[in-house]
This record gives C-alpha cells, sequence and structure tokens, in this order.
C-alpha cells in the first residue's frame, strides 16, 4: 500500500484507482484547482479512460471534502475550486 492509498485508508475511504489518482494530484498543486481544470487533466492523461466521467469526479471530490481531505472554494461567481488541506484549518470572524 502506498502513501496515498494509505492517507485515503486511515480517512475512511476505499483507495480505488480514480480516488488514488485525483487525491495524489491534489496533494501535490500549490495551488486550488477549478473542477474543469482537474478533469481537463484527466482526460489529457488518458484519451481511452472512459470511466473519468462528469459525476465520477464529483462524487469522489465530495467524499474527500466530507472526510476533511480537501476544501472547496467558491468564488462567489458559481466558479468553485478544490485544495489539499495540510494544516488545520482556523477561522476567525
Amino acid at each position: 500500500m502506498n502513501k496515498t492509498e494509505k492517507i485515503l485508508s486511515n480517512h475512511g475511504i476505499r483507495p480505488t484507482q480514480m480516488r488514488s489518482k485525483i487525491y495524489r494530484y491534489l496533494r501535490r498543486k500549490q495551488s486550488a484547482v477549478s473542477f474543469s481544470d482537474l478533469k481537463k487533466v484527466f482526460a489529457e492523461k488518458s484519451e481511452t479512460n472512459k470511466t473519468a466521467n462528469r459525476t465520477t469526479f464529483y462524487r469522489n471530490l465530495k467524499i474527500f471534502e466530507d472526510k476533511g481531505l480537501i476544501h472547496q472554494i467558491n468564488d462567489g461567481v458559481g466558479a468553485v475550486s478544490y485544495t489539499h488541506l495540510t494544516l488545520p484549518t482556523i477561522c476567525s470572524v
């Protein structure tokens, strides 16, 4: 079991091949990634990968967010991006 699979398992997520790829990509990025950019990257990597549809991405991103591995950022005009959480988030109002 590699590092990504261990992280997913430790958060109660079954580490499928697609989940591992998506999470590994988000973990390596230094900035937030939009859904369309994420989908585009995986479409470019594998033209024959027909399992990487929109529902698969949304479902996996939602699982990662629910388990506290990523954070969704809404820019206020409808564009949503996702970023990997590396430090505890502290909000002050």
